[in-house]
């Protein structure tokens, strides 16, 4: 299955990005794996240098992520995870929320990762509220997987080529893996699966404008603006 959690990690100008295979939501704090997994994340960006780093930002995933009294938290548990990891060989951690990289200060951010979806309300650039869906981008890769009975990279190979909104005849295909996939069936099942999201995170909307971020998300042709017919309202990309 292609499912996972990103977390960035940046030094200076350098953004590292590591993907998780297979671990999220809760299961990402308790299994002693993830420890091992963060760990080699952290030896890569610490040996890139001669020099010992003295800081290090970590973005964190919206799972740990609260708002408590108004102010944003960092969940303990992931704290000493980066941490422990960190073997005390970095003096300064600075811990930023993932969904603020966006340079979104106003309305309702939505940012579609790999495992899931955040919904963030902001005013004047503070956080005043979060919410997580667990449908993310992996899951248009999956249902591809499961229908079409396929590879995760002939299933990404597939959603790099749709245009889901095209409205095509019965002999046209998307061309992958050397087998040829109906587009009209294609874009039926990765439509389905937006409709899903949309109706998700419609409850969760309290601001506008709403901005969408999502590389992932945002490579298949057509996927914003499909969500936007969905919940009735305009959607802006703010890729960074």
């Amino acid at each position: 299955m292609f499912d996972g959690l990103e977390i960035i990690f940046r030094v200076g100008r350098k953004n590292y990005r590591f993907n998780f295979s297979g671990i999220s939501g809760k299961d990402f704090i308790v299994q002693n794996e993830i420890y091992q997994i963060i760990r080699g994340g952290l030896d890569e960006v610490l040996f890139d240098f001669d020099n010992r780093i003295k800081t290090l930002e970590v973005h964190v995933p919206s799972n740990f992520i609260r708002i408590v009294d108004g102010k944003l938290d960092c969940a303990d548990q992931f704290v000493e995870l980066i941490r422990g990891a960190s073997d005390d060989l970095i003096r300064d951690i600075k811990f930023f929320a993932q969904i603020l990289q966006f340079g979104v200060n106003d309305g309702t951010l939505v940012y579609i990762g790999l495992v899931d979806t955040s919904i963030a309300t902001l005013d004047d650039g503070q956080l005043m509220n979060i919410q997580t869906i667990p449908i993310g981008f992996s899951h248009l890769v999956n249902d591809l997987m499961v229908v079409k009975k396929i590879s995760s990279e002939t299933a990404i190979d597939i959603l790099n080529q749709a245009v889901i909104t095209l409205e095509a005849d019965q002999r046209e295909s998307y061309d992958a893996g050397g087998k040829h996939f109906a587009v009209r069936e294609i874009n039926d099942i990765v439509k389905s699966r937006i409709e899903e999201l949309g109706e998700e995170i419609i409850d969760y909307i309290r601001a506008k404008p709403i901005s969408l971020a999502g590389r992932d998300f945002e490579s298949v042709h057509g996927a914003r603006n499909y969500l936007a017919q969905i919940i009735g309202m305009n959607i802006k990309s703010c890729q960074s």
